[in-house]
């Protein structure tokens, strides 16, 4: 079966509340877009 497109929606990053305000979600996503640009999904 054909799907198509490959296609990566994120809409959100939850962190538990000891670690907020470290920047972990910030790096969370980046590693999310990194890994969709090299599979070719981004």
């Amino acid at each position: 079966m054909d799907l198509g497109k490959q296609t990566l929606d994120m809409y959100r990053t939850f962190v538990p509340d000891a670690l907020r305000g470290r920047g972990i979600a910030g790096v969370l996503a980046q590693h999310a877009l990194e890994y969709a640009e090299r599979e070719a999904i981004a």
